[in-house]
């Protein structure tokens, strides 16, 4: 009820059973000597805030608002082709002003999307669905437009402009910076993003916008009403390392061996606005050694340089918050400890911890463990080149630090080398990059038209065998060449499938120009022996097939004689048709002398004929001439036999000689 004052100005109301979070106005009427009494006249409101500053965070949030941003989804990515109407772009909205139309953002923000209000006077305004005594926060991406609509309108003007938002009859000024204060080439930083806290005392609160100086335009690009589930954390355990809790954040940077501190908080009065911030940096919790407490007003956010500080050096964050009410609450945040070290990295090709070398994919993948004790991991990046430390393959992209390994596909060519570049931040901002050794992509299969393979016998002989006749039935030495490159080999596989014993299944052999193979079990006859060779990305070529022919039997004599005709008195025909027998062709070896028992050997030959034309001898009538004759089989195995040619009577066109 009114109550008289007598000519007081000023009067205070005790007593009163006031509500927290409830908005109270006064009104006041005079009354002149005549007894005739003014208008009644009555204030802005007033809050009732019975409650310190808080650090509740928004741990689930619901829209509660109609068409926030003004008939597109808040992060659209695809602009609208033409300029909504603007009835349709303030559907679900109040529009009272005579100057107000819609605009169309040709580089949007992804925050605001694309279509903003824009006012030169008047309000725009939404009656939103709430609970009473429930909190909300109201989020509104705004920016100021110039230069100014009329005079008079000066840099005065310009400074003060802004928003006046009214929530559930709460009137709060934002100033919004003026065009040249922000970066026009960002479309990020052209709407401020600004938040509000407020608890509904109806079922119903009235969201209304207006410039804050009616010369200088608003510009809204989105005005969301959304119901925060909070949760108060205690900020003096919540956190770890270096970034803080959902409340408070400390980031660490130490560019150029000065460490320097990005701090933040996130502290509310649903009721009445925070008027000023106070923060300090300290070695204890709630001191100032670092840094003695300076004013941030009502931003939330502060940066600073801390000189002399050691790695490992304790640092704690401490924020004093001032509500409407000058009801303040002291924040401590957890103790972050000085990074000076940067991260430990260990990178390799491929997707496990071992190393790839040569792959037939051109899918590249790798494989990192970034680590570092005193400050997480921040973030991490991939590039990769033709050479250690370039990105001409693809350029530098971020790397989900959840995992531990990522691929891309490549465009490369068979025997190209890519060479994988990591870099992991920690929280004090430092990096540390490493190199791969490089990965071969080997994408075609290996050319086996210029190989040879050569099978021998395993042990040796008197005889050498020919190649691919073997006198033994366990062993054989198998020589391969010509495969390609052999710094791209891993290493041979040779088979007898015919074998009964070891060598049936593919054997890994190792890289070597020939490797002797025991332990098989062969009969006499035709073999088939294969090799193959496999890359070091483990791809095998096609096998290379070599037809082996096993001979264990020495040739045997057949009872033909060795017939000798002396042509003239220095040339003598052998002949021996017939004389002997094998399982595999025949080669001969002659060996001819005098003396006693052949001592004096005249000469040596190999022949394939089975007879030989021998010159240039010089025969005596009184000399015999000592002949040694060996067939020798393919396998190597041979028989020897001896004869003695006499002739007594040496003319040229004679008969035969006897033996």
């Amino acid at each position: 009820a009114f109550k008289s004052v007598g000519i007081a100005t000023r009067y205070v109301a005790r007593g009163l059973a006031l509500s927290h979070a409830t908005t109270y106005y006064a009104s006041v009427s005079a009354v002149n000597g005549a007894g005739l009494r003014s208008t009644l006249l009555s204030s802005d409101g007033m809050v009732v805030d019975l409650t310190r500053p808080t650090a509740s965070i928004c741990i689930e949030k619901e829209d509660v608002s109609a068409n926030p941003s003004f008939g597109e989804a808040v992060n659209s990515t695809d602009c609208p082709i033409s300029v909504p109407s603007l009835s349709s772009a303030t559907q679900d909205w109040t529009l009272s002003s005579t100057d107000a139309r819609v605009r169309l953002e040709k580089s949007p923000s992804e925050q605001h999307g694309c279509v903003s209000i824009y006012l030169r006077s008047g309000t725009l305004a939404q009656d939103v669905p709430t609970h009473v005594g429930i909190e909300y926060e109201l989020v509104l991406f705004m920016a100021v437009l110039g230069p100014c609509a009329r005079p008079p309108c000066s840099g005065q003007h310009m400074a003060e402009a802004g928003a006046l938002v009214s929530v559930a009859g709460v009137e709060t000024a934002i100033l919004l910076a003026p065009p040249s204060n922000r970066n026009a080439s960002s479309a990020d930083t052209f709407y401020e993003r600004k938040t509000l806290r407020f608890t509904a005392t109806s079922t119903t609160s009235r969201l209304l916008l207006q410039p804050l100086v009616s010369q200088v335009g608003l510009a809204i690009g989105m005005a969301t009403v959304q119901r925060c589930m909070t949760s108060s954390p205690d900020m003096s355990v919540l956190g770890e390392a270096i970034f803080a809790s959902n409340s408070q954040s400390v980031k660490l940077y130490v560019p150029n061996s000065v460490v320097q501190a990005e701090v933040s908080w996130d502290v509310h009065d649903a009721e009445s606005s925070i008027s000023r911030y106070d923060w300090a940096i300290g070695s204890v919790r709630g001191g100032d050694q670092y840094q003695s407490y300076r004013s941030a007003g009502q931003r939330r956010t502060g940066r600073t340089k801390l000189l002399q500080l050691s790695h490992g050096s304790p640092l704690f964050l401490t924020v004093v918050a001032w509500n409407g009410a000058n009801r303040e609450r002291v924040f401590n945040s957890i103790e972050y400890k000085i990074d000076l070290t940067a991260p430990s990295l260990h990178v390799v090709d491929g997707s496990s911890v071992t190393d790839l070398d040569f792959q037939h994919s051109t899918i590249l993948s790798v494989h990192w463990d970034a680590t570092d004790v005193d400050s997480p991991i921040s973030s991490c990046s991939w590039s990769a080149g033709s050479k250690a430390g370039s990105s001409n393959l693809f350029a530098t992209m971020p790397l989900d630090i959840s995992s531990s390994t990522t691929s891309t596909s490549l465009n490369v060519s068979h025997g190209d080398t890519a060479y994988s570049t990591v870099c992991c931040w920690n929280g004090a901002g430092l990096q540390t990059c490493a190199n791969t050794n490089g990965v071969t992509f080997l994408t075609e299969e290996l050319d086996t038209s210029t190989a040879v393979v050569t099978v021998k016998a395993a042990d040796m002989a008197e005889y050498d065998a020919e190649s691919n006749f073997l006198n033994a039935l366990d062993g054989m030495l198998i020589e391969m060449s010509g495969y390609g490159r052999s710094d791209w080999l891993s290493h041979y596989e040779v088979r007898v499938p015919s074998s009964t014993g070891r060598g049936t299944t593919w054997t890994d052999v190792g890289l070597v120009s020939g490797v002797v193979l025991r332990g098989l079990t062969l009969t006499p006859g035709q073999h088939r022996v294969e090799v193959r060779a496999v890359d070091k990305a483990m791809q095998a070529s096609d096998s290379v097939e070599v037809n082996v022919t096993v001979d264990i039997n020495k040739p045997t004599v057949t009872g033909s004689p060795l017939n000798a005709t002396l042509v003239t008195n220095q040339t003598i025909l052998l002949e021996w048709p017939a004389m002997f027998a094998a399982d595999s062709p025949l080669r001969y070896q002659i060996s001819l002398g005098f003396g006693s028992s052949g001592s004096e050997v005249v000469l040596t030959m190999e022949t394939r004929q089975e007879w030989l034309r021998i010159t240039s001898l010089l025969l005596e009538r009184s000399r015999h001439l000592y002949t040694t004759l060996t067939a020798i089989g393919s396998s190597g195995l041979h028989f020897t036999s001896t004869h003695v040619i006499r002739c007594q009577d040496l003319r040229p066109q004679t008969k035969a000689c006897s033996l």
